[in-house]
């Protein structure tokens, strides 16, 4: 999950708005299903924890 937390925060850092985060975050539920929602719910903390302490 580390790849994950670097990879969020880079593209905040880059510009990306947290929407288009969420949209990607979204289409690899639609991909990968159940599997994918426990990545989702982590995502999602850094996300805020990010987000808010940029």
């Amino acid at each position: 999950m580390e790849n994950l937390e670097w990879s969020i925060k880079q593209a905040l850092g880059n510009g990306a708005a947290t929407e288009e985060i969420i949209e990607a975050i979204e289409v690899a539920i639609e991909m990968r299903g159940g599997s994918a929602t426990v990545f989702a719910r982590f995502a999602m903390n850094v996300i805020e924890y990010y987000g808010t302490t940029k």
